[in-house]
């Protein structure tokens, strides 16, 4: 992938700027968790399209059912945004192309030794970084 020069870094940043203020930017959200899903409702409340990234089908199936595990996501709210076609679960991070910003909001358990076990940022992060 040839690297953007400053000036093009610029005018992206600047395209990237104004979709998110006129909120026709689209933000990806790695992680449909008790912090992803609650997340991924209030960007879709705020009137941005929310693509939601999980690695667990079944849990990306109940999401696009409308049937949220979250007391912090209500169904009623997730089933309007996906009526409205604000929100969309997936597990296909490939794409994560489509989306303008991506935020990761997966575990990070804490070890043995009461260290955050990073694991699951880093292997989301990979992935992100592969699809894009």
């Amino acid at each position: 992938m040839p690297s953007l020069d400053a000036k093009e870094l610029h005018m992206s940043l600047d395209r990237a700027l104004a979709r998110i203020s006129d909120r026709s930017a689209v933000i990806g959200i790695v992680g449909l968790g008790y912090v992803g899903l609650p997340l991924a409702t209030a960007a879709a409340r705020a009137g941005f399209r929310v693509l939601g990234l999980d690695v667990d089908p079944e849990r990306v199936a109940e999401l696009n059912a409308g049937r949220s595990p979250v007391a912090a996501a209500p169904s009623d709210e997730l089933a309007r945004h996906i009526s409205e076609t604000r929100f969309e679960a997936s597990g296909d991070f490939a794409r994560l192309g489509e989306c303008d910003a991506v935020l990761i909001c997966v575990p990070t358990p804490i070890t043995a030794q009461r260290e955050p076990d990073l694991s699951h940022v880093v292997d989301a992060t990979e992935a992100a970084a592969r699809a894009l």
